[in-house]
């Protein structure tokens, strides 16, 4: 409940001074982030407590807001980022990565549906496409994007930039 001013540096640009309400820590795949209301950004934001190179507190006591839970923040992401937008994501996986996608609940929203050639077609509703965008180049070629077109796109820029280097 104590207001905290910090000085946060995102890679490749400058440091900058916050002040942020912390609202929870949370350990999400492995990786440690701290969200917080932004008094910069009048939002709440996600921080990687990493990245904070100082913090002291500015002798404010904070709120909560009672309603605010994490679980329900990141209802629409499919990671830590959480978006204004709304994405119906679809995406093909091949008969040998099928069995996996199936065993798990990867989205509250998901739907799987199985294909004749033993492929699966996976959809959900996301708010945010970076986190989906990682987890579907870490299929490799056994995953194929196929909505929203600028999941598409950006997947299709990413592998040729591959390809390039």
């Amino acid at each position: 409940r104590k207001q905290l001013k910090i000085r946060y540096k995102k890679p490749n640009r400058k440091p900058e001074d916050r002040t942020i309400d912390p609202y929870q820590i949370a350990n999400i795949n492995n990786e440690w982030y701290l969200y917080a209301f932004d008094h910069k950004r009048l939002d709440i934001r996600c921080f990687l407590p990493t990245r904070i190179e100082s913090a002291e507190t500015t002798g404010k006591i904070f709120e909560r807001p009672s309603s605010f839970s994490l679980d329900n923040y990141l209802s629409s992401s499919f990671g830590v980022f959480k978006g204004d937008e709304s994405y119906n994501v679809r995406v093909r996986f091949s008969r040998t990565i099928a069995p996996l996608i199936n065993e798990k609940i990867w989205h509250p929203t998901q739907k799987i549906k199985a294909l004749k050639n033993g492929e699966v077609e996976l959809q959900m509703n996301l708010s945010h496409l970076t986190d989906i965008k990682r987890w579907i180049l870490g299929w490799g070629s056994q995953a194929k994007a196929l909505s929203p077109d600028e999941l598409v796109e950006a997947i299709q820029a990413e592998a040729r930039a591959i390809v390039e280097n």
